[in-house]
């Protein structure tokens, strides 16, 4: 959108409404698929329709954990509060504290540019900014900088989620993106960005 339209980034961003979320995490025995479970279907339309287009449901299994994944989102914190309640009313086993995301982060980094820095500072760029995991990651690659390029986007996001920026001793290599077979990527913190985060949840999407 935004080569077509030639507006920047922020201008884009501005047009946008940052609604409340909640994340509840339900412990299932096993994964049917969300559609067959009784009431659930039947549940989410209801909530969406409570909320007359201004939030959304969604609904998904962790790959990697017995878990589901409940997202609520809607212009009415109060309420998405008590919907997400009443979700984990509905299912006992759901022990887990809802989570309110209080940080949101967007990067947009180009894979020309990210190539072009790699070439001129080679290791000394590559080992400051990127974990082990992660420069291993990406060299397995046929090309490496489209690879290298998402991840730096994923830290920046994370840094202005987090709201520190590279500060209060903050690096870049306490970000890390993982990602599991065939799961979406994840960013994972530690050090001094994990106690930052500790207190409140930040979610953060990027582009390459």
């Amino acid at each position: 959108m935004a080569v077509e339209t030639g507006e920047p980034l922020a201008a884009l961003a501005a047009c946008l409404t940052k609604f409340p979320q909640v994340l509840i995490n339900v412990p299932v025995r096993s994964k049917p698929p969300i559609d067959s479970l009784d009431g659930v279907g039947e549940r989410r339309e209801a909530f969406e329709q409570e909320m007359g287009g201004r939030g959304r449901v969604l609904i998904r299994y962790s790959g990697t954990e017995s878990l589901a994944r409940v997202m609520i989102e809607g212009a009415d914190g109060a309420r998405i509060q008590a919907m997400a309640d009443e979700a984990r009313r509905a299912h006992p086993h759901a022990h887990r504290r809802p989570v309110r995301i209080t940080g949101l982060g967007v990067d947009l980094v180009s894979i020309p540019r990210m190539r072009t820095t790699i070439d001129r500072w080679q290791d000394r760029f590559v080992e400051r900014v990127f974990t082990d995991d992660e420069i291993i990651y990406c060299r397995a690659r046929r090309d490496p900088a489209p690879h290298f390029a998402a991840r730096f986007a994923a830290k920046e996001a994370g840094f202005k989620a987090l709201g520190t920026g590279l500060q209060m001793g903050v690096r870049w290599r306490e970000l890390e993106v993982r990602r599991e077979r065939e799961e979406a990527p994840t960013l994972v913190l530690s050090g001094r960005a994990r106690r930052s985060a500790w207190s409140w949840a930040a979610a953060g999407s990027c582009s390459r």
